[in-house]
């Protein structure tokens, strides 16, 4: 397997990824000091945030040292192949001018895609209903019942009864999880409205 530098497709060091999983870190370490000023219940879910996100950014850190570092000349190729991709670096041969870029007319532009904007339109409508009636109506029902109107916005396939009922299904068990852990396990207060 070649890698896109003409590598032996050998995973190396990726630097930014290491810079970003020790800010991400530094951020985990933040909220958790922040959480000191909380009380104990309110400080359950930040805390267990900040933890897991110190904990899998530390791993990825470690992760991407374990692996070798990428070759200088590697490294000067793919940062060159990139700068020519971008139009930024001068083309090596210059008898032959670098290709323009050119706006394609209207009529030749793939078209976009059909009912994205009622989809997009739905999903913010229902996202405010949910919001606006879960204080009324509870967190448990507005739950179950915005999962399985935005699974019928999201759908694009046929609806058959039996994928109609497997969908309906994971929607009030993926619910009524999120319900349990944060009313159990969390112990976060949710909108009890006039049903639960």
């Amino acid at each position: 397997m070649s890698g896109p530098a003409g590598g032996t497709g050998v995973k190396h060091r990726d630097i930014p990824s290491i810079v970003l999983a020790a800010l991400f870190a530094g951020l985990g370490a933040w909220v958790l000091s922040e959480t000191a000023a909380m009380s104990a219940l309110g400080s359950v879910f930040p805390r267990a945030i900040a933890i897991a996100m110190i904990v899998l950014s530390l791993a990825l850190v470690v992760q991407q040292l374990r692996r070798p570092p990428r070759p200088a000349a590697a490294l000067a190729a793919a940062v060159v192949q990139l700068l020519r991709t971008e139009r930024l670096a001068p083309e090596t041969d210059a008898e032959t001018p670098a290709p323009r870029r050119v706006a394609r007319p209207a009529a030749e532009r793939p078209p976009a895609s059909q009912g994205s904007t009622a989809r997009r339109l739905a999903l913010a409508a229902v996202m405010a209903a949910w919001a606006l009636l879960m204080p009324v109506v509870g967190f448990f029902v507005t739950g179950v019942l915005a999962f399985l109107v935005l699974l019928a916005v999201a759908n694009y396939d046929r609806w058959t009864w039996r994928r109609l009922a497997v969908q309906s299904a994971v929607g009030v068990a993926v619910v009524t999880g999120f319900y349990l852990l944060f009313v159990k396990v969390l112990l976060v207060p949710v909108p009890a409205g006039w049903l639960f």
